[in-house]
């Protein structure tokens, strides 16, 4: 979006005009692919597998450090059937993208009479509450009860607002631009 000052005050968050529940290390699915059109996403291809077709399935079987949910369809194979993009479907919980990244091995290829030789692997570069690239949203907590919540800020900041409100947004008075949910339920990112 075009800078309403130069780019002193590009997209401004004056009124929301979209909102969406946040889940904690979610997969995040507009980033950096589908910004660009690509459809990558939060992750890269550590072990692109083999005998895959477009269309097949492509969900979690296992993971290292953390997360549960992630089902995707095969959208893109190499000669050899490895997996090149994933159409993500479900962007699951839970998953660590920090000093060490969750990696998840996926489903076995439909076309192969093999196993686990045959199966791709994806790690997670990226939990950041999708559409964050560029700009942090306001976090509104929904729960019915005050919670404390931790959040990443738009500078990498790890902080934790102690106490806040049902229907209060993080930062109440001065709300912050958020990137990342560490803590926390029932909040609603505020585009």
């Amino acid at each position: 979006m075009s800078g309403l000052i130069g780019n002193f005050a590009a997209n401004p968050r004056v009124f929301g005009h979209d909102a969406k529940a946040v889940t904690i290390g979610a997969v995040n699915d507009l980033w950096p692919g589908d910004m660009n059109g690509t459809g990558i996403g939060g992750y890269i291809i550590k072990k692109a597998g083999k005998q895959y077709v477009v269309g097949d399935t492509a969900d979690q079987v296992s993971v290292t450090d953390g997360g549960a949910g992630f089902e995707a369809k095969v959208a893109e194979v190499d000669a050899n059937g490895g997996i090149v993009r994933l159409d993500i479907v479900k962007t699951g919980n839970g998953y660590n993208a920090t000093s060490t990244n969750s990696v998840i091995t996926l489903t076995t290829p439909s076309e192969s009479s093999s196993t686990a030789a045959m199966r791709a692997e994806i790690e997670i570069i990226n939990i950041d509450i999708r559409g964050t690239d560029t700009r942090g949203v306001v976090l509104y907590n929904g729960k019915s009860t005050a919670q404390d919540i931790t959040i990443i800020t738009e500078t990498d900041e790890n902080v934790q607002f102690k106490q806040v409100q049902p229907g209060d947004v993080v930062g109440s008075k001065v709300p912050v631009l958020v990137k990342r949910l560490v803590t926390g339920t029932d909040c609603v990112a505020i585009y």
